[in-house]
């Protein structure tokens, strides 16, 4: 169970989940969003992302190479 109160932030640049739609499935900033009152939108995005096929996230490889340029 997930009892936070503040704001969860998914602003890692390593943070590679894509949504269906492509681009990236959370926002990324450090406003983040409010729990408890957003909490059923985060979980409705995590859903969302697992449902994506894996071959459409970034992999951690192609990041890190990102990182070298």
């Amino acid at each position: 169970m997930l009892n936070v109160t503040g704001r969860v932030c998914f602003d890692h640049n390593m943070n590679s989940w894509t949504g269906r739609n492509g681009g990236t499935l959370f926002h990324m900033d450090y406003e983040g969003y409010k729990f408890p009152e957003e909490k059923p939108r985060v979980l409705e995005l995590i859903r969302e992302g697992l449902s994506v096929d894996e071959s459409r996230h970034i992999d951690i490889k192609e990041l890190i190479a990102l990182g070298s340029l």
